[in-house]
């Protein structure tokens, strides 16, 4: 390893070790009103673990191959993902997400489906910065910063148009808990996709994210309608239901067409 990889990966676990063990913590202390399901805990507890496995599966098959055959530089991006996600959860309260004061504190159910979706999606789109071959860390944290700040982005119009949080945390609506679920893991398919693949040059990886992230904005164009009838009572049940399966069976959609990255 290089000195500069050296000091990524120590940064890398610091964060981990600063991070995770204080959400762990919090998740096992934090207090909570009314009735309240012990369970509610564990799929914060196993949500962080399942996000590490799934970057490691990608790390092991679908990564640069100096990668995937290396103990060490597995390890490094395996933390570097951790970090990566302990990190951006600390922006979630900024687009109106609490985590621990909805699922827990104030045991609102419907706030634990996008909770879940928005940890889960944050690693998908560092997942996805991982495929293919590069020359170096820095154009993971690159092509991370691409997807991970357009799933952030994505999510802050959609909030910032339609709201969707008001029927989440103030009515707990768990449909639309779902629906903003299912948003938030298509976007991270999508840009996830939109970051995979061999690296050639920055203006040529920018170049195809503008382009492969277009769907993004149909998906954020049908959400906010979506969301905008059901902040005015008019949205069927049924229809909330459909598009919570809708958005992402849209993005697989998209990737299937796209095929497997170059």
């Amino acid at each position: 390893m290089s000195n500069d990889e050296v000091i990524a990966t120590f940064v890398s676990v610091v964060l981990c070790i600063w991070l995770w063990p204080r959400w762990l913590w919090q998740v096992a202390r934090v207090t909570h009103i009314g009735p309240y399901p012990p369970c509610r805990r564990w799929p914060l507890y196993l949500t962080p673990v399942l996000a590490g496995i799934g970057l490691l599966a990608v790390l092991l098959t679908v990564s640069s191959p100096d990668v995937r055959t290396s103990v060490v530089y597995t390890f490094m991006y395996t933390v570097m993902g951790l970090a990566w996600v302990a990190c951006a959860m600390k922006l979630f309260p900024f687009l109106n997400m609490d985590v621990l004061g909805d699922c827990l504190e104030r045991s609102n159910e419907a706030a634990l489906a996008p909770a879940l979706a928005a940890m889960l999606g944050v690693m998908l789109t560092f997942s996805g910065a991982n495929i293919g071959s590069g020359p170096g860390w820095w154009v993971v944290i690159f092509c991370g910063v691409l997807a991970t700040g357009g799933l952030l982005a994505f999510w802050f119009l959609l909030e910032l148009v339609a709201a969707p949080s008001e029927l989440i945390t103030v009515d707990r609506d768990r449909l639309a808990g779902w629906r903003m679920a299912g948003y938030l893991t298509a976007q991270a398919i999508l840009l996830s996709r939109a970051v995979a693949g061999d690296w050639i040059s920055t203006s040529s990886t920018l170049h195809d994210f503008v382009i492969k992230s277009g769907a993004c904005w149909l998906l954020l164009l049908l959400a906010i309608t979506v969301e905008s009838t059901a902040s005015r009572g008019n949205l069927p049940a049924w229809v909330g239901k459909a598009v919570a399966v809708i958005y992402p069976g849209f993005a697989i959609i998209i990737v299937v067409l796209e095929g497997l990255p170059k």
